[in-house]
């Protein structure tokens, strides 16, 4: 993990608290400092630990009463999954603490990673963004590499799966203790059911006005496209926050917070990560012209492109799943002071997908 934003040291009791969690992971292990990262997530604590091997700094998440488990324990195992068989820069895991009646469990430690979160502005020259672009599409290449899954669903801890339910898991995924929750055997109903899902969590609320139409171009787009395809794991959460760089060097030094991962098409997680990197910037602008080139040509170094003639229709479509799924979220993140412009940027965009 990395320096997120961070927040005053913690209070004795909680301090305490995290002095447990670590001793539960490792009981010889030793902390000497701690403090609070707002991450928007789980509880999570930067800590710097004393080991018989030395100082480390690492990171621990925990639950906390707001947002219960969360995926943590699947999260923990997906990083030594990445970490085990690929190259992508993720934080090790040092331990995992499934189920204590007496601590917020699940919760694991990991290490720190070097760099700093990638600010969630324009403020980045675009050879730069081009540059972690390029190498996060790679990394993504060599995500969707991996022979994990059949099926399309959220992937959780298998101890929360019935043996007899483990559809769409591959042995992989298997040796890694992983499953999916619920899994459909194609993408175009998962596709479908996702769509169904989130215009559904927009209604009555600032969009309501704009579900028709979105609901529309959804539905008609999706019946007259070929979705066909095999399932990758996707992160989908490439918020710029959850990606370290050094930015001397412009290299990617972690992609981290891989609580919401997914299998999908592997051209709806392109989608996401275009979106990361360029929010709501009109589909003609040079900015995203430039970044979306970079980000299919590190993917394409490692996954190889579709090359068929659907593949741009099937973007658009997936621009506007994933546009109506982060709208469904914007209630739970966005500031009063940034709410009308964060709105009207979501407007523009739509009316421009559709």
């Amino acid at each position: 993990m990395t320096t997120d934003e961070q927040v005053d040291g913690l209070d004795e009791e909680a301090r305490s608290a995290v002095e447990r969690m670590v001793a539960a992971v490792d009981g010889d292990w030793t902390t000497r400092e701690a403090t609070a990262i707002d991450d928007g997530g789980n509880e999570t604590v930067a800590v710097t630990v004393e080991t018989g091997d030395g100082v480390r700094e690492c990171v621990l998440k925990a639950t906390d009463e707001e947002n219960g488990g969360g995926n943590l324990a699947a999260e923990a195992k997906l990083l030594r999954l990445l970490g085990a068989e690929t190259a992508v820069p993720v934080p090790a895991v040092y331990g995992v603490v499934g189920d204590r009646a007496d601590l917020p469990t699940p919760l694991f430690l990991m290490e720190r990673v070097g760099g700093d979160p990638l600010p969630a502005d324009a403020s980045i020259p675009d050879d730069e963004m081009v540059a972690y672009a390029r190498q996060v599409g790679r990394a993504l290449g060599e995500v969707h590499d991996l022979d994990a899954f059949d099926g399309y669903g959220p992937v959780v801890d298998a101890e929360r799966v019935d043996p007899s339910d483990a559809g769409g898991t591959r042995p992989l995924a298997r040796e890694y203790g992983l499953a999916l929750d619920d899994p459909r055997d194609s993408w175009e109903a998962q596709l479908a059911a996702t769509a169904e899902r989130m215009l559904d969590g927009l209604a009555d609320g600032r969009f309501d006005d704009i579900v028709p139409d979105l609901r529309a171009a959804i539905d008609r787009r999706q019946r007259r496209l070929d979705l066909s395809g095999s399932p990758v794991l996707a992160r989908i959460d490439h918020h710029p926050a959850n990606m370290a760089v050094d930015r001397e060097s412009r290299t990617v030094t972690g992609l981290l917070d891989w609580g919401l991962v997914r299998t999908a098409h592997p051209e709806y997680e392109l989608v996401c990560a275009e979106h990361g990197f360029c929010g709501t910037d009109s589909l003609d602008s040079k900015r995203r012209e430039r970044v979306r080139t970079a980000l299919y040509e590190g993917y394409d170094g490692a996954a190889g492109l579709p090359s068929d003639g659907g593949f741009e229709s099937r973007r658009r479509l997936h621009l506007l799943v994933f546009l109506a799924a982060n709208m469904t979220w914007v209630s739970d993140w966005v500031t009063p002071e940034t709410a009308e412009e964060v709105e009207r940027d979501c407007r523009e965009f739509v009316a421009e997908l559709l």
